[in-house]
């Protein structure tokens, strides 16, 4: 089975984990605010009745202590569900992508476009020759070679079709060659 088929294949059971672990930690979200509320309110509770016995305060306070403890280990929970949600969104990114892949450069494909295309240029035997697009020319100074490369004997400027875009555009290699496929 090929890496593709494998993909497809556990695609969708990723996708199943993906939203079990959505709704566990939407769960466990909902269970931290009703914690964090009923905490709050036993202690204000406590707090405001000067009425209450002594026994009955200890009492409260310590179902407010035993539900802030609930709080905490359920907070922890939550927090580890979510990095458990995080590292099962990115493998399912992962799976995406290899799924449908970017397509690659191809790179001597862009080298082989023909500079002659790129500038205006004469044939002059076997090489062509054109005005340098990087300065002020009077004569052509910029041979194009059969191998497709160039050179100004003016600048001293030279390369391929790739670099040529770079330094015509001003644009980084990637952009270059993808201009150039």
């Amino acid at each position: 089975m090929t890496l593709k088929e494998y993909v497809v294949t556990f695609k969708d059971d990723i996708g199943q984990v993906l939203t079990d672990k959505q709704v566990e930690v939407s769960n466990l979200e909902y269970l931290v605010s009703l914690l964090t509320q009923k905490t709050s309110a036993r202690v204000i509770e406590v707090c405001n009745q000067d009425r209450i016995p002594i026994v009955e305060r200890d009492v409260y306070l310590k179902l407010a202590l035993l539900a802030n403890l609930r709080l905490t280990k359920a907070s922890q929970k939550l927090e580890l569900k979510r990095k458990e949600l995080a590292n099962i969104q990115r493998a399912f990114k992962i799976y995406e992508s290899l799924d449908n892949p970017k397509p690659q450069l191809d790179v001597e494909l862009a080298k082989s476009y023909p500079i002659t295309d790129l500038v205006q240029a004469t044939k002059h035997g076997k090489n062509f020759t054109a005005h340098c697009p990087f300065h002020e020319d009077r004569s052509p100074s910029l041979t194009i070679y059969p191998d497709n490369h160039f050179h100004c004997f003016s600048c001293n400027r030279h390369g391929d079709a790739i670099e040529l875009v770079m330094q015509l555009q001003g644009v980084p290699f990637v952009e270059a060659v993808r201009r150039l496929i």
